[in-house]
């Protein structure tokens, strides 16, 4: 077996139709569009992307920075009840296991025990707890935000078009990367290549040939296919596009933004628990 045959064993996920050269979308077959209807296109916006993206900046720089743990756990409760309202599936089980288990980590495992690799633990916990609210509010963002209305907020606030449409494609291109990947390795588990997780580990560079090869040529086609999308909605045109995605302030946005306030301000105020 070949990453070649894995690559076309596989059945890749719908990329919304493109049409004909020349032709409108709304001149695009109906079952062309029907087919073109993905999860993405049905995902459940709780607010305006703009609060989301102000709480994606104002968490992070709070977590990285030198604060507390007090401060950490309450970043990650608010990423957890944002992950909450997208999905209850096993991500994010996952989060809540990696972000609240680390933070247990590298609080109570220096009162019990100590030494060098104590110390370790401890560093990489302490990293880690940080990375997974980053990796909880990327995935809030990727869940609930439309790339229309990213683009519409985005541009309400007079960004530059260098830096909206690379956000645009990202946002679509990530998720559907890992479709890929997730057909991949699908393909490879019906052919009995992959038994369990632990191939990855005792047969690495087999791995990386029958997973890395068809994923890289997936991920070029799926660029060439964005950016074709992207060029067909006039993203490169030298004027503003109109949208129209209505942007209003919810009272959804009102509850995250005190949300994120309080936490700002117990920051401030120099509030904890432990001690």
């Amino acid at each position: 077996m070949t990453a070649a045959d894995t690559s076309a064993s596989r059945v890749s996920p719908t990329l919304p139709a493109l049409g004909k050269v020349g032709e409108t979308p709304s001149m695009a077959a109906p079952a062309a569009n029907a087919a073109s209807v993905s999860p993405a296109s049905c995902r459940h916006q709780i607010c305006d992307p703009r609060t989301t993206l102000l709480t994606l900046i104002v968490i992070n720089v709070l977590a990285f920075g030198s604060v507390p743990p007090e401060i950490v756990a309450l970043s990650a409760t608010l990423a957890a009840v944002l992950l909450a309202t997208q999905t209850l599936g096993k991500s994010f089980w996952i989060f809540l296991a990696v972000a609240f288990g680390c933070i247990a980590l590298y609080v109570g495992l220096p009162l019990l025990v100590g030494g060098w690799f104590a110390a370790i633990i401890v560093t990489i916990a302490y990293w880690t707890s940080r990375l997974a609210i980053t990796f909880g509010l990327f995935g809030f963002l990727f869940l609930s935000t439309r790339v229309g209305a990213l683009i519409a907020a985005l541009s309400a606030l007079r960004l530059p078009r260098a830096l909206i449409v690379p956000l645009a494609v990202m946002l679509r291109f990530i998720p559907t990367a890992m479709d890929e990947l997730k057909a991949i390795m699908n393909a490879m588990r019906l052919r009995g290549v992959v038994s369990g997780p632990t191939d990855m580990l005792v047969h690495p560079v087999r791995m990386a040939e029958y997973t890395v090869l068809p994923l890289l040529a997936s991920v070029t086609r799926i660029a060439d296919e964005l950016s074709a999308s992207a060029l067909l909605r006039g993203l490169g045109l030298p004027n503003r596009p109109t949208s129209i995605v209505r942007l209003r302030v919810r009272w959804t946005d009102v509850v995250i933004l005190a949300a994120v306030a309080a936490i700002v301000a117990l920051h401030v105020i120099g509030w904890t628990v432990l001690g």
